[in-house]
């Protein structure tokens, strides 16, 4: 089990937005494949073969995906 993306946010006051003259904004933080809870392999990704995915019906099982983290800016004008 893995925890693939998280997101928090916040919701900039409009009293704060009013001399911009912007209607709304709100800012997050994003974060991908940020945490393996619990797996029975160590050092692999169960979820992902060599081709991709799992459409084989065998897993060979492939390095963790990479994480990565980001920041949204969302403006309403």
């Amino acid at each position: 089990m893995k925890l693939r993306e998280v997101t928090l946010g916040y919701q900039i006051p409009v009293s704060l937005l009013s001399r911009v003259k912007i209607r709304s904004a709100k800012i997050s933080v994003v974060g991908r494949n940020v945490l393996m809870l619990f797996k029975n392999t160590p050092h692999i990704d169960p979820e992902a073969d060599r081709f991709g995915s799992n459409s084989q019906g065998f897993a060979y099982g492939e390095l963790p995906s990479s994480r990565s983290m980001g920041v949204n800016l969302n403006l309403s004008f």
